[in-house]
């Protein structure tokens, strides 16, 4: 729950139905941000409301959230062997992807700037019944790298027969006023129209798959003299070099890309670009925010801590999943704030210093309270990032 955006409304209402599907719009079309808590459900009442006939499903994005969800609503409905599982078609379950095969499994993997690595530790990131051993890559390190995520999800693909079918962009999704099944039209890269009913429609593009970048007053002057990126663009690292290079914001990607600025420095680098690679790196934003550090006083890795079952239950979070959660956070308030922006807090504060081997620079020390930010994405800072502000 920590790294997943709020459920859309209709997918809280979907919920709501405990397990039974009505035959409305709300029980049909789900966001996949919450199919881990979906899933399970929608497999429960499917086949029943459908007379045991194979629903139809239509999911739409082969990201980690469309691959994810269609290998567990195929495990959760067909069981747990996929050699037993019905071919890719008529009345199965299908991922529509609008990019081409060489970059679409992966979502937004495929384009991440080249030292993109997950947040979390290779266990953490994978299918529960598919590890990274199974999926040929025993070798990944800690934090799976950009292309180690790429050929992992490309794997599972391969692995559970998930039949995706690229070039096909939705143009537009109509609800049947006879029967509450959806109508899509797709169009293929060649041009081609197609239309197809589906009994359900899960929607799996993500969050950032669109380019939004603010315009600023005098612009063009930093457009004249090297360019302005958007992380959503496809960019290399080499473009910091020889340049001052000034990153603008403070999440995830932000930290990221001011280490990697910092890192091209020659004071910092590891000669790989010489001597000439020479810049400056300026890390601007409006105000600090939390950012976790990997390993918590230097040794206990922060899943530790913000995935444990005791954690998870503390939680503060926009619904809790049972009647005791729910008991806890209403009674017990005061106990869990204090947890989290006292102990654990303090912990993420003196664990940053250490990395530091300094005092936390005021520039970067947060300035709200953690539980605050929880209902946004809350990074992993770099274990260089500290000590590259502390030194300039």
């Amino acid at each position: 729950r920590l790294m997943m955006p709020p459920p859309a409304p209709n997918s809280k209402q979907y919920v709501r139905i405990r397990g039974k599907l009505s035959r409305n719009r709300y029980a049909r079309i789900i966001h996949a941000h919450s199919a881990r808590t979906l899933v399970p459900t929608m497999a429960a009442g499917i086949i029943p409301e459908i007379g045991r006939v194979p629903p139809s499903v239509a999911i739409i994005g082969a990201g980690v959230s469309g691959l994810t969800t269609a290998v567990t609503l195929k495990r959760a409905i067909y069981g747990t062997d996929p050699d037993l599982w019905p071919a890719p078609g008529e009345r199965t379950i299908e991922i529509f992807e609008k990019n081409s095969a060489g970059e679409g499994i992966g979502g937004q993997w495929n384009r991440a700037y080249e030292s993109a690595c997950t947040q979390n530790t290779r266990e953490f990131y994978r299918l529960s019944h598919f590890s990274w051993d199974d999926a040929g890559l025993p070798h990944v390190g800690n934090n799976p790298t950009k292309s180690d995520v790429v050929q992992y999800w490309q794997a599972v693909a391969k692995q559970f027969g998930l039949g995706i079918k690229f070039d096909h962009e939705v143009l537009r999704m109509e609800e049947s006023s006879e029967d509450s099944d959806w109508n899509i039209q797709f169009k293929r890269r060649n041009g081609e129209i197609i239309r197809r009913r589906f009994d359900f429609v899960i929607i799996a593009t993500g969050t950032y798959g669109v380019k939004k970048r603010p315009k600023f007053v005098g612009e063009q002057e930093f457009l004249d003299a090297g360019g302005i990126i958007c992380t959503a663009e496809n960019f290399r690292l080499e473009s910091f070099i020889g340049r001052r290079a000034m990153i603008v914001g403070f999440g995830k990607t932000a930290l990221d890309l001011a280490c990697e600025a910092a890192r091209l420095n020659s004071s910092f680098g590891d000669g790989k670009y010489g001597a000439n690679a020479s810049i400056s790196a300026i890390h601007l934003f409006r105000n600090s925010r939390w950012a976790i550090p990997a390993y918590l006083l230097s040794f206990i890795p922060f899943e530790c801590v913000m995935f444990g079952r005791i954690s998870t239950v503390l939680m503060p979070c926009w619904g809790h999943p049972t009647a005791f959660e729910d008991f806890m956070h209403a009674h017990f308030a005061p106990m869990i704030q204090f947890f989290w922006c006292k102990i654990v807090a303090t912990i993420f504060l003196i664990s940053r210093m250490l990395l530091a081997k300094s005092v936390l620079n005021r520039a970067v020390a947060p300035v709200e309270e953690i539980t605050k930010e929880f209902r946004s994405s809350l990074g992993v800072v770099p274990s260089m990032y500290d000590s590259y502000v502390s030194s300039g």
